[in-house]
């Protein structure tokens, strides 16, 4: 179950770090939230697998990303568009469309060809969701076009 992940994390730490003479205090942030993301296809004995290597691996106090296993790593790059999680109480999707728009407006200086390459969508779909949304350029930002 995923909401045991956590509790076995900190259990396979303390049994791997007893066994060694490395001084492992725990997982950094991105670390956790990578074990705690990911599936576990291989069950307990993968997640046990996994921080036993990242204990031999680490060369700090604080296992990093860089210590789990190869397949943690791509699933997390692979996934980082994917990897939103629906909030019980759901979304606005229009929201969320806003924020984006807003967002890549803001990184190209309020280019809309760039933005719209940046957001996957054609020159004329940006314009036209950036009318629907009331979406203007601000004073002294970009020219707005290419």
């Amino acid at each position: 179950r995923r909401d045991d992940i956590p509790v076995l994390i900190d259990h396979f730490l303390k049994k791997h770090t007893r066994n060694t003479s490395r001084l492992v205090k725990g997982l950094n942030p991105e670390a956790r939230r990578m074990m705690n993301d990911y599936a576990w296809p291989g069950n307990v004995r993968q997640l046990e697998s996994a921080i036993e290597r990242a204990i031999l691996l680490c060369e700090g106090d604080m296992i990093t990303p860089d210590d789990l296993p190869s397949e943690l790593q791509q699933e997390s790059r692979g996934t980082s568009a994917g990897a939103f999680k629906l909030p019980p109480e759901g979304i606005s999707f229009e929201e969320v469309e806003k924020n984006l728009i807003l967002q890549a407006m803001d990184q190209t200086d309020y280019n809309i060809t760039k933005a719209a390459k940046l957001l996957g969508l054609t020159f004329r779909t940006l314009q036209y969701r950036l009318e629907k949304f009331g979406i203007k350029k601000p004073d002294g930002k970009g020219d707005g076009e290419e």
